[in-house]
């Protein structure tokens, strides 16, 4: 691929925290970057919730041009599930988001955690399933697509995963957390200091930020919803 060819990356953020909106949000739209934003949909609707983003708060994201996914209605472990549970997960979590009119297409396994049944099951829902760790090639030809979880990552790591998709001409979807310098408990937190430079470097190294919905539609073999 040569050096002033197109390349593309996701930020993507899970369970729709409130320093995504507060601190990645800004930060994003000061450098005309948009992303992926996987919502809880039962939490969401708890209004009163503290650490959440409103449904108010969601609808300016989208209207900023960023995407608003699922991450199921209750956030339980997709594996630990009936078939009956799995569809009451994936349908009440699409319908709780609409009502509050955003556009849910592109779901993410909470935990990371499916098999080839249960794609299948969350397939009548979703134009994709997101799991796991990894890079792909563009376009993608696969129902299930992967994230590089950033959490545990210091930034010379994560400036190490970016080159190495310049490099091999692959698309990468990295997944965050909170953005915030006060500690959190689970899986943890990327700074603000961090992250800022990490969107500068994807800057530098000159992606182009895509949510996923529109790296799907990339794909000849995904049909354009």
């Amino acid at each position: 691929m040569s050096e002033d060819a197109e390349r593309f990356i996701t930020l993507s953020f899970d369970d729709g925290r409130i320093s995504q909106f507060r601190n990645a949000f800004p930060l994003m739209k000061e450098r005309s970057m948009v992303g992926t934003f996987y919502i809880i949909g039962r939490v969401t609707a708890l209004r009163y919730l503290m650490g959440v983003m409103s449904p108010v708060q969601l609808r300016v994201l989208q209207d900023a041009g960023n995407e608003i996914g699922s991450h199921s209605a209750t956030h339980r472990r997709f594996t630990d599930l009936t078939d009956e549970e799995i569809v009451k997960e994936c349908a009440e979590s699409k319908t709780r988001l609409e009502s509050f009119g955003l556009t849910v297409k592109n779901f993410r396994y909470p935990k990371g955690e499916s098999n080839d049944h249960i794609d299948s099951i969350v397939s009548r829902y979703y134009r994709s399933g997101c799991y796991g760790r990894g890079y792909v090639k563009l376009p993608i030809t696969t129902w299930k697509i992967p994230t590089l979880g950033a959490w545990g990552r210091d930034l010379p790591v994560l400036r190490s995963r970016l080159d190495y998709a310049y490099a091999n001409d692959l698309w990468l979807n990295i997944g965050f957390h909170d953005i915030s310098d006060e500690k959190t408990t689970g899986n943890g937190n990327v700074t603000v200091r961090d992250f800022t430079q990490l969107l500068d470097y994807i800057q530098y190294k000159n992606f182009t930020t895509l949510t996923v919905n529109q790296v799907l539609n990339l794909s000849l073999r995904q049909p354009v919803l």
